[in-house]
């Protein structure tokens, strides 16, 4: 955990054990940092270079920035690369790991060594013709890619005019970069538990931390957004709207099933009960007349009989 394989002060000394690997990787950090004239990044860089060079010239403030922004990020690129070889491939290694490196694999070389061919080979494709020296070696095979890309695009760029400021301002900025990184890992390069250069520059700190946009995005971003899902939201819309319509519902649903049950215990089920006790007490009353002895069924009987004479005899001829 407290070895990583990553980081360029636990190698050094891979020149020599990682061959192959070494011989690519410097083409490709040439040509990153446009190593002038034999590596494509120099051709890729030199046109951008050359259009913000001249909407610089024409008064264009955005051009200016334009190309200051790149000469800076050309001269950091160039030097960060420059620190990148020299502490990976020179001095002694720097771990047990760097000293036992190997690169026996070679699905790992023969990509890098295709990539190593294209990143020296691929910018003359594209030269412009009237570049000095190569442009007229060339002749017109240099901007054969031009003439192929014109008749896909609608509107065809028009070819910016040849000027030799940009190219001395990018030559400048490489040539630059290279002897302040030699200065700091060339000359004497760094050896295990050496504290690396850049870490004692003075805004060595504030690159580190990434210019602490980490910072600052959590202060204006992250920090706001958690208060407000900490107070505002707990506070105002979960425990104060959410909580008060659930309540609502809570007590609301509680009062109609307090009428429910009302209704089920008054009506529904005092009139099942009604009709239970009337049944009951019906059948009570009609239990005491079966006893079982005959003379009672008798009697009954004649008292009918005698009620029904009764009828008859008084009652119907009052009524005609």
């Amino acid at each position: 955990p407290d070895f990583d394989a990553q980081d360029m002060r636990n190698m050094g000394g891979l020149r020599k054990r990682m061959p192959i690997t070494f011989v690519t990787f410097l083409i490709g950090g040439l040509a990153l940092m446009g190593f002038p004239f034999i590596t494509a990044g120099f051709w890729s860089k030199d046109e951008i270079f050359a259009d913000a060079f001249h909407q610089m010239t024409l008064g264009n403030g955005l051009g200016s920035l334009t190309f200051l922004v790149l000469v800076l990020s050309a001269f950091l690129t160039t030097f960060y690369t420059t620190r990148q070889i020299l502490m990976t491939f020179f001095g002694t290694p720097r771990t047990e790991a760097a000293a036992h490196a190997s690169e026996n694999d070679w699905r790992m070389t023969v990509p890098l060594m295709v990539l190593a061919v294209f990143a020296l080979l691929a910018g003359f494709a594209n030269i412009p013709k009237d570049f000095p020296v190569f442009g007229a070696i060339l002749g017109e095979r240099a901007h054969w890619l031009g003439h192929l890309l014109e008749g896909m695009l609608l509107e065809p760029e028009a070819a910016l005019p040849f000027n030799i400021a940009p190219v001395i301002v990018s030559v400048a900025i490489v040539g630059l970069g290279l002897l302040l990184g030699y200065t700091f890992y060339g000359v004497e390069p760094l050896k295990a538990g050496q504290t690396d250069p850049v870490e004692r520059l003075p805004f060595f700190k504030f690159l580190n931390n990434r210019w602490y946009i980490d910072e600052i995005y959590r202060e204006m971003i992250i920090s706001p957004l958690q208060f407000f899902a900490d107070k505002v939201y707990t506070q105002v819309v979960d425990k104060g709207a959410i909580d008060w319509v659930l309540e609502s519902g809570y007590k609301l649903g509680s009062t109609i099933s307090g009428w429910f049950k009302t209704f089920d215990e008054k009506i529904v089920t005092g009139f099942s009960d009604l009709v239970g006790r009337f049944t009951r007490e019906l059948g009570e009353g009609s239990r005491e007349l079966q006893s079982g002895q005959v003379q009672n069924y008798l009697l009954s009987g004649f008292i009918a009989a005698i009620a029904i004479l009764l009828f008859f005899l008084f009652v119907i001829p009052f009524q005609q």
